[in-house]
């Protein structure tokens, strides 16, 4: 732990969407996850949906940081389960070393004689190539269940949110299938085991199925298999169609072609006449003869004679064999056929979509190679310095085994995101210190629309202007009838009456200017009102 660097930096987007760095200090156990935990979370995520990946990220930092409390109680034991995790494809190649010689030996020394099948002069090196694989699988089984088995049982509960007793299913799924035999290395393990095991029991031709296994040891064959079993449901589905036609084709065979089946010779000499003799035999034959011969079940059955009497039935058998060549051997073989290369073509992109976003995409920002390096930025470092996806991780279980109090403004900030599933402060399509084309375009958008904006704001301002000085003289006289109107708001009646009567006057055009005004309140306040004489106002 010491001899690695224990501070990270991570990019995230604060409240105001601006880049910023943030640097902390990585906790010991993060450096317990282990690579393989780190390569099942990769996998379980379609690599092409950036969004996703992070969304899942947040969901999986429990199931890290647990894993992380787990190993770090016992170095020793994650230090063993790593190494042996490194031994598995040699221990794995050894094995299929052993039973590519048990076979290489029954190739060269098994005969056929009055006895039957025999090796005598082989027999001996089949058993001890057969003991020697048995030992090397068998050792490396019971190691992993030692030393693997328990963190991947501990993993498997924390994974499915597993806590307390387990019901029968559950313990099933979590000790058995997940945490067992969903391990690769361990299946195949466990497969060539009980391959010898039969061999040596029940016969040899048990060594020859060990073969399979190296399947899992090679990828182009493992490639292979997955496109096979890529999308099941539609190959199950156009095979149940063919197991309809196959049954539809039976049963007018039974009803209406039954003696028409040529005979055929047994393994033991006599002669099979009775192929379609019940429902269930007819659809055995229609099924085993119709597939594999050339012109389809046809060519298994005599034609009707093409006579007077007959000619009705010439006719329907025609077209029973046709429609059976033409719906079986055509396009039924041809819709598997078409059904499987689109499984291998889809594999194969999914393939190279993932293994192209893995090397030419950051998990983080979702910029890719060509991008970074056009912006002036190494790719390569920036997915390992700064963008690095388990930096995020140690991070992210950091603020996890932290208290609120111990923690600062922008950790609070992404500890109430990281709380929320909120991934909107990952800098997705955002770096530090570069600005994108396409941002330039943005703000000069808005410098030019912000000019507009206040050259129209200057426009309204100038004729504002001008309108009030157009009314100025109007405004004076409307704010001196409005003082005058609440000035006289409590005067007596007649006092009131012959004021209102002199501000009629002053409201005429040719009526003198009011310069002051006071109005006398309901406390006696004096109230004096100035104007100015004139001759046409019968007021002073």
């Amino acid at each position: 732990y010491m001899g690695k660097a224990l501070t990270r930096s991570i990019d995230y987007l604060n409240e105001a969407r601006n880049v910023q760095t943030l640097s902390f200090i990585v906790l010991p156990e993060c450096f317990y996850l282990s690579s393989k935990s780190k390569m099942r979370f990769l996998e379980r995520v379609e690599a092409a949906q950036p969004l996703r990946l992070l969304e899942n990220l947040l969901r999986q930092i429990d199931v890290f940081a647990e894993e992380m409390d787990y190993n770090i109680q016992d170095p020793r034991r994650f230090a063993n389960a790593k190494k042996l995790s490194s031994y598995a494809p040699k221990a794995g190649l050894i094995s299929v070393f052993f039973l590519f010689m048990q076979n290489f030996i029954m190739l060269g020394f098994t005969r056929d004689d009055e006895k039957g099948y025999s090796m005598p002069h082989g027999l001996f090196g089949v058993h001890f190539f057969a003991t020697l694989q048995l030992l090397t699988s068998g050792g490396w089984i019971v190691l992993w269940l030692i030393i693997c088995y328990p963190t991947e049982v501990a993993y498997q509960k924390s994974y499915k949110s597993l806590k307390g007793r387990l019901d029968l299913w559950d313990a099933l799924n979590v000790y058995v299938g997940s945490s067992f035999l969903a391990q690769e290395d361990v299946r195949a393990q466990v497969f060539e085991c009980l391959c010898v095991i039969a061999g040596l029991t029940m016969g040899d031709f048990f060594f020859t199925l060990g073969l399979l296994s190296i399947i899992n040891y090679e990828q182009r064959l493992k490639f292979i298999f997955k496109a096979l079993m890529l999308n099941g449901r539609q190959t199950l589905v156009v095979c149940l169609l063919g197991g309809i036609l196959i049954w539809m084709f039976a049963a007018l065979t039974f009803w209406y072609f039954p003696h028409l089946f040529v005979e055929v010779a047994t393994s033991n000499g006599a002669v099979d006449r009775d192929l379609c003799s019940s429902l269930l035999k007819c659809f055995l034959s229609v099924f085993n003869y119709g597939f594999r011969n050339t012109g389809g079940i046809g060519d298994l059955m005599l034609a009707e004679p093409y006579s007077p009497g007959h000619k009705s039935s010439y006719f329907v058998k025609v077209l029973y064999d046709f429609g059976f060549f033409a719906l079986i051997n055509i396009i039924f073989l041809n819709l598997i056929m078409s059904v499987m290369i689109g499984n291998f073509a889809r594999m194969k992109k999914l393939d190279e979509s993932k293994e192209y976003h893995q090397e030419n995409v950051c998990f983080i920002c979702n910029l890719e190679r060509s991008r970074l390096q056009t912006a002036g930025e190494d790719f390569d470092l920036h997915k390992v310095e700064f963008h690095s996806l388990w930096a995020y991780v140690y991070f992210f279980v950091k603020l996890r085994k932290s208290s609120e109090r111990d923690l600062n403004g922008d950790e609070i900030y992404l500890r109430r995101r990281i709380d929320a599933r909120d991934i909107s402060f990952f800098p997705i399509n955002r770096i530090r210190n570069t600005v994108k084309e396409e941002e330039e375009d943005t703000g000069s958008k808005e410098i030019l629309s912000q000019l507009s904006d206040l050259r129209a704001e200057i426009d309204g301002l100038k004729n504002m202007i001008a309108l009030a000085v157009q009314n100025e003289s109007g405004i004076r006289e409307a704010a001196t009838m409005s003082h005058m109107a609440a000035a006289t708001a409590h005067i007596e009646y007649p006092e009131k009456a012959r004021l209102n009567r002199k501000m009629q006057y002053l409201s005429t055009p040719n009526s003198p200017r009011l310069l002051t005004k006071q109005a006398q309140s309901p406390t006696r306040l004096p109230m004096r009102i100035s104007i100015v004489k004139s001759k046409e106002s019968p007021y002073t």
